[in-house]
């Protein structure tokens, strides 16, 4: 697993819009697009990120724990910066 949050996205947005993932794409993108590397830009992402997890229960698991994986990326980032 990398604990690159932007990667964990990159490939979860791939999926997604692969599949045309309307509702965990609405989720997130405007947050991660718009990131603007500051801590406010990566809270917003991190709070979507959690806000997709618990809307989006009809995802695949694995992807859920990818979901989950990249918001406990950023928390754990922004304590330790």
């Amino acid at each position: 697993m990398s604990d690159d949050p932007n990667e964990i996205i990159s490939q979860l947005v791939d999926a997604w819009c692969e599949r045309r993932e309307i509702r965990p794409l609405a989720c997130i993108l405007s947050a991660w697009t718009f990131n603007n590397g500051l801590t406010d830009g990566w809270l917003q992402l991190h709070d979507d990120l959690k806000r997709g997890y618990a809307i989006c229960q009809d995802l695949p698991t694995t992807e859920r724990e990818k979901i989950k994986d990249a918001y406990i990326a950023i928390d754990v980032a922004l304590r330790n910066h």
